[in-house]
């Protein structure tokens, strides 16, 4: 089989990786460019592949720029290709199976939201297993946003008074020099400095706790990790935005974005952290022991490795999870007909 690739400068990155990982599988790829991070316009390379794809030099096509839309316009202009914008296996499998797709688009924003492909997509990237809790996970344009649930029960709020900021920057710099040699020995960057953004900060009105730190590392990196820990009344949802910056960056504003994003979130009514009763369960800690674990050896880990990922190939490959659903399927009966009655209508005009 034959797969031809095309791409604009925003998605050289990703067409690069996907061609390596492709041919490791012994495919034959035809690379319609571009071929590099330089500025360009995608129609150019897009109608390439599309011509590749209608003379049948290739049998199946995968484009990549910045959110997807426009390369998938310019495929879509050719009568025989048929391009389909996908964001995860389901959508890749049924675009393949029931329409008949011949062409894969992808965008450099992540959208998962099964632990299945999370799980995939942890194991490609990072080489081990996703956390049991994360519920989805997105990734754009130099940031990851994780989303976890713990149903670890109702947070009590009486402990709020025992979180000290000062105690726990000194704790989490202690734990950034135990993860150091760790780290070394695997040749990935270490932490050389840990600093508050925001301190933890509690919102009773919506039952959440934000924070946000920057952390400088070995190489000279810096990254702001930014967590909200929402409150419900059988467990909670955690999230970390976690971005890598250059100089000009307003870190308070990225701050801001993150700290924000939970007014857009609430539990439904009967799972809101107000509507606890006496008998439901209670979690083993409250908010105090909460934000201090949050800011453990986990969190810290977990930028460790998203740096790492930043550094030598900051592109996710999620969506190799879905190449091979759109790649192995086959056309439906249904799309058959479909694609008959489209070119009826076309002969009709």
């Amino acid at each position: 089989m034959k797969i031809a690739l095309a791409c604009d400068h925003a998605g050289f990155i990703h067409k690069e990786k996907t061609k390596e990982y492709l041919e490791s599988l012994n495919y034959n790829v035809a690379d319609f460019g571009c071929y590099s991070e330089e500025s360009v316009d995608y129609p150019d390379y897009a109608h390439q592949l599309a011509s590749s794809i209608k003379k049948n030099d290739s049998n199946l096509g995968i484009q990549f720029c910045g959110t997807g839309n426009g390369i998938n316009m310019s495929a879509n202009k050719h009568q025989e290709v048929r391009a389909a914008l996908c964001w995860n296996t389901h959508i890749a499998e049924q675009a393949r199976l029931h329409n008949n797709a011949n062409v894969l688009i992808l965008d450099e924003e992540i959208y998962l939201d099964n632990f299945k492909d999370i799980n995939q997509y942890n194991w490609w990237s990072f080489g081990h297993e996703a956390e049991q809790d994360t519920v989805k996970l997105i990734k754009g344009d130099g940031y990851t946003i994780y989303l976890d649930y713990v149903d670890d029960g109702y947070i009590n709020l009486d402990d709020w008074s025992n979180v000290n900021p000062k105690d726990l920057l000194k704790q989490m710099r202690e734990t950034a020099k135990i993860n150091a040699e760790y780290l070394k020995s695997r040749n990935l960057d270490y932490v050389n400095q840990i600093d508050w953004i925001y301190e933890p900060t509690l919102n009773k009105e919506n039952k959440s706790v934000s924070y946000s730190y920057k952390v400088t590392w070995s190489s000279g990196l810096p990254t702001m990790e930014s967590k909200n820990l929402i409150l419900g009344k059988k467990g909670h949802l955690e999230t970390a935005f976690v971005v890598s910056y250059n100089k000009d960056m307003d870190l308070k504003l990225q701050s801001d974005f993150s700290k924000d994003f939970v007014n857009g979130v609430t539990f439904e009514d009967g799972f809101k952290h107000s509507d606890y009763k006496a008998g439901d369960k209670i979690a083993a800690a409250g908010i105090g022991g909460l934000v201090a674990g949050s800011l453990g050896v986990k969190a810290l880990a977990k930028t460790g490795i998203l740096v790492k990922l930043a550094k030598f190939w900051w592109i996710l490959l999620a969506p190799l999870a879905f190449l091979g659903k759109f790649l192995s399927g086959k056309e439906s009966s249904a799309s058959t007909n479909e694609k008959s009655s489209i070119r009826r209508r076309k002969r009709k005009k």
